[in-house]
């Protein structure tokens, strides 16, 4: 297939390290996908430079290359060539599909991650919050969460005093109209903070 969309030079395509015999998988990937010639040959040179990128930071190998890795280059990309970025994950899906890219492992979760966590579940479950009321609840909470400085002072659930929420829906005030607020601070009224369920 790339034959047809580099008839003079699939050549260069081919011998690219890393990438170079997924070249020809790819083009013929990108024709599946119903990408035009002219788009396809856009991908096809944009993976040269992702190619260079990975060779650059010590990937040998396609079997060697992470969702990291690819997200990290993305990121590059967007700084240098914000109109091409969105190749790096055209590639990387061809790679996922053909389960040539290692997942990156998932974080630890953190102190807050298990309480947000629980607290999704507590509002799912004993409560019967639609997802989308659960989503608006978690965010707050985490955002109190990150007010509080939870992650280095854990303590600070079980010593909760009306000062902190105060200061906490000021902040939010500073953002929020009052009638946007209703919602908040009505709900931090029915909160148990110091429970197990945050």
């Amino acid at each position: 297939m790339i034959t047809q969309t580099f008839p003079k030079d699939f050549q260069r395509y081919l011998s690219l390290p890393l990438l170079g015999p997924l070249m020809d998988p790819f083009a013929a990937w990108l024709h599946d996908q119903h990408y035009t010639w002219r788009s396809s040959r856009f991908e096809l040179r944009m993976a040269v430079h992702v190619c260079t990128y990975l060779r650059r930071r010590g990937v040998q190998q396609v079997k060697d290359v992470s969702e990291q890795d690819l997200q990290n280059c993305y990121q590059l990309f967007r700084r240098e060539f914000p109109n091409e970025a969105g190749s790096v994950r055209v590639l990387g899906r061809f790679l996922c599909e053909r389960g040539l890219v290692r997942p990156s492992p998932a974080p630890e979760p953190n102190r807050a991650d298990i309480h947000l966590s629980a607290f999704r579940t507590h509002l799912r479950d004993a409560r019967g919050y639609v997802p989308s009321t659960i989503q608006t609840q978690v965010r707050f909470a985490a955002e109190f969460l990150g007010y509080l400085k939870f992650e280095d002072a854990p303590h600070r659930l079980s010593s909760l005093n009306i000062k902190d929420v105060e200061g906490f829906i000021r902040r939010l005030g500073k953002r929020m109209g009052r009638v946007a607020l209703q919602k908040p601070i009505a709900d931090f009224g029915t909160l148990n903070w110091s429970s197990s369920a945050v």
